[in-house]
């Protein structure tokens, strides 16, 4: 057995359907007579007064044209330009607190290199740590390098002329 609320629902609306799908005279009166603000309704039947109401939906201005398309596809964004950092300055070692100071011969035929640090005199060969972060690379008759171990930079002190009086 059919169920009465859907009878009763179903009904209206095939009323309806089938008097706007008529192309008479009556319809047409029906669209020219409605008014949105209008209480003449109130006392219709049920199948009229549901006919009021879709053709007032009906009655409705037609919606504009999309300005975008929703399913086209986004607009590329813009590549985000990134400036690389610039490169770190470089390391310097600190002053050097060592000065060549001078080369000296034994009676035995070994040299012995000296460097002055403030007023002290220190004798160096190679392999030497002078305060733990400098290391003697090689010493020659013609000065001495030292390698500043924290930033491997090679340092090379060399005897200064002397002024003559």
């Amino acid at each position: 057995m059919i169920n009465m609320r859907a009878a009763l629902v179903l009904l209206p609306m095939a009323m309806l359907a089938g008097h706007l799908l008529q192309n008479d005279d009556s319809s047409q009166e029906l669209v020219g007579a409605v008014d949105r603000n209008s209480t003449a309704h109130v006392g219709l039947p049920l199948a009229q007064r549901s006919a009021r109401r879709i053709v007032l939906a009906m009655d409705r201005p037609a919606l504009e044209d999309a300005v975008v398309d929703p399913f086209s596809p986004p607009a590329p964004v813009a590549p985000v330009v990134t400036v690389p950092a610039p490169p770190p300055p470089v390391a310097a070692p600190p002053p050097m607190p060592f000065r060549y100071f001078g080369r000296v011969t034994g009676f035995d035929g070994v040299a012995v290199t000296y460097l002055m640090r403030n007023d002290d005199l220190v004798s160096v060969s190679a392999g030497d740590i002078l305060d733990g972060v400098y290391r003697v690379e090689s010493v020659e008759a013609s000065g001495v390098v030292i390698v500043y171990q924290p930033l491997a930079i090679s340092i090379e002190l060399r005897p200064q002329e002397r002024e003559s009086p």
